[in-house]
């Protein structure tokens, strides 16, 4: 399981010997940013109204940008060649909401 920062940077090489990667996300998160999610839940302040986005490859993913967009992001970074599909993709999951 990929419970720690150093197991998703070698993930690539682990998967060549492993049939499942599942990854450890509260552990994760311990490790990577030093908080546990029980210890600091409903703690942590947000600002309301603050604009959410994801910089990425998955960025240009049209299954990723349903999600985003079902989840309330605001934008979605990627790379040119993806451009044009997540344009196509983004208005499709407005159109669907």
């Amino acid at each position: 399981m990929g419970e720690l920062p150093r197991a998703c940077f070698v993930a690539g090489k682990l998967a060549a010997h492993a049939e499942f990667f599942p990854i450890g996300t509260n552990d994760l998160t311990q490790t990577a940013i030093g908080f546990s999610r029980d210890a600091v839940e409903g703690r942590i302040a947000a600002r309301p109204g603050l604009e959410i986005g994801v910089c990425g490859e998955h960025g240009g993913d049209p299954d990723s940008i349903r999600f985003f967009h079902r989840a309330g992001f605001d934008h979605v970074s990627c790379s040119p060649f993806r451009l044009p599909l997540a344009r196509v993709a983004a208005a499709q999951a407005a159109l669907a909401a």
